[in-house]
C-alpha cells in the first residue's frame, strides 16, 4: 500500500516484553504514535496511558482497543494464551497485526488466526523474527558444493528460566505452556526456515524444578514443562532434534547442521563452518580419522540486521511486502509444538498436516 501519514499503534500488553522491546523500538520510528494500550488491570492501563501521552487510550478491553478509530495496527504482547484470539480480533476489524510468539497455545485458535489473515488485506506478522542475519549467513552455505546434503540438525536453546518480571510463565493456567512454546520455538522456527515442513514429531517433557527462586528471595511453584526434547522427521529422511531446558546456569543457543561434506554451526562465537571432509559417506580409509576441527573452523561473515522487528512490520504495512515472519510457517511451528505435547503425553509420534513454503533450501536439493 502507499506510504501513509502517522500510523496509530494499539499495544496489547504492557509487561516486560513491551517495556524492553516494543516501546523502545516504537520510539525509534518516525511516522508512528501509540494511540492505545490495553492491559489486564485498569490501574496499569491508566498509568501506561498517562506515561505515553495525554491522548492515549488506556483500557482493559481488547475490543475497545482494536475498534479505536486512531488505531491502524496492533502489537500483541500479552501472555501467550491470549495471542491468537487477540490477533484474530484485530484482523477481523481491519487492523494490521504483529503477534508475539507463540502464535497460539490451542490449535483451533491458530486455525482461526490463519483464516482471519487469509480473509484480510492487512499485514499479519507472527514472531519469531530472530537471528535473521545469522539465518541468511547459514542459508548462503547450504549448497551442494559447501555443506553437501543435509543429514541432521541438532539445536539446544536453553536458559535459566523465565525473564525477571515474567512469573506468570511458570503457571500453566496463565501461560498455556512452558519452555517449549516460550524458548524452543526459536530453534523450531529456524529449522523450519531451513528444512521446510516436517512429517512427524515425537517428544519427551517433564518438570525439573517445581519451585522457582525469584528476585528478592521470593519463590513460586512451577507446573509448566521446563525440560523438553523434540525430534522432527522429514520426508527426505533427516531428523532434527531440539533440546530446550529452563534449568541451565546460563543462556545456550546453538544450532548445528551436519552435511555430507561439512558441518555448519550457529554458536555464541558466530557462524562456524568446519573444514571439508575428504570423502562422503564412504566409510572407507579416506574417511577414517577425518573429524571436524573447531579450532580450524571458518567463521562465516554475518551482515547487520537490515530491519528490527518493528521497522520490518511498519515497512510491510507501508510497502505491501510480505513479512519474513510467515504466518503459515508460524502455524506449522505451532502445530509442531502442540503435537509435541501430545507426543510427550502419549509416547507416540504425531503426524503433522500443515505445509508452507520455506525461506531456505529444500534438503533434497542439497544433494551429494
Amino acid at each position: 500500500m502507499p506510504a501513509m501519514d502517522t500510523l496509530g499503534i494499539g499495544l496489547i500488553g504492557c509487561g516486560q516484553i513491551a517495556r524492553q522491546r516494543y516501546l523502545p523500538l516504537l520510539r525509534q520510528q518516525s511516522g508512528v504514535r501509540i494511540a492505545a494500550v490495553c492491559t489486564a488491570h485498569a490501574d496499569t492501563a491508566r498509568e501506561a496511558a498517562v506515561r505515553l501521552g495525554a491522548d492515549v487510550l488506556g483500557t482493559t478491553d481488547v475490543t475497545e482497543l482494536v475498534n479505536h478509530p486512531g488505531v491502524q495496527a496492533v502489537i500483541v504482547a500479552s501472555p501467550h494464551k491470549f495471542h491468537a484470539r487477540q490477533a484474530t480480533d484485530a484482523l477481523r476489524v481491519g487492523r494490521h497485526v504483529l503477534v508475539e510468539k507463540p502464535m497460539a497455545t490451542r490449535w483451533q485458535e491458530a486455525e482461526e488466526l490463519v483464516a482471519a489473515a487469509a480473509a484480510s488485506k492487512c499485514v499479519a506478522m507472527v514472531l519469531p523474527y530472530e537471528h535473521v542475519a545469522q539465518l541468511d549467513a547459514m542459508l548462503g552455505c547450504l549448497t551442494p558444493e559447501i555443506v553437501g546434503r543435509i543429514v541432521a540438525i541438532d539445536a539446544d536453546f536453553s536458559g535459566s528460566g523465565a525473564p525477571p518480571g515474567s512469573d506468570w510463565k511458570y503457571s500453566l493456567e496463565q501461560s498455556g505452556g512452558g519452555v517449549l512454546v516460550a524458548h524452543a520455538v526459536y530453534a523450531l522456527d529456524l529449522i523450519a526456515s531451513i528444512m521446510g515442513p516436517a512429517l512427524r514429531v515425537s517428544a519427551a517433557a517433564n518438570t525439573l524444578l517445581p519451585e522457582r527462586a525469584l528476585p528478592g528471595g521470593r519463590t513460586v511453584r512451577s507446573d509448566i514443562e521446563d525440560n523438553v526434547v523434540v525430534t522432527l522427521e522429514y520426508a527426505t529422511g533427516q531428523f532434527a532434534t531440539v533440546r530446550s531446558c529452563w534449568a541451565y546456569p546460563g543462556r545456550e543457543r546453538r544450532l548445528t547442521i551436519q552435511g555430507t561434506r561439512r558441518r555448519l554451526a550457529m554458536t555464541p562465537a558466530g557462524i562456524l563452518l568446519d573444514p571439508p571432509r575428504d570423502s562422503i559417506g564412504g566409510g572407507g580409509v579416506r574417511n577414517q580419522g577425518v573429524r571436524p576441527d573447531p579450532m580450524h573452523a571458518e567463521t562465516i561473515p554475518v551482515g547487520k540486521e537490515s530491519e528490527n522487528i518493528v521497522a520490518h512490520f511498519l515497512s510491510c504495512i507501508r510497502t505491501g511486502a510480505q513479512p519474513r515472519a510467515n504466518i503459515r510457517q508460524a502455524a506449522h511451528v505451532t502445530e509442531q509444538m502442540l503435537r509435541a505435547y501430545d507426543a510427550a503425553r502419549t509416547g507416540t509420534a504425531q503426524t503433522l498436516v500443515t505445509r508452507f513454503e520455506p525461506l531456505g533450501v529444500r534438503p533434497h536439493s542439497v544433494s551429494l
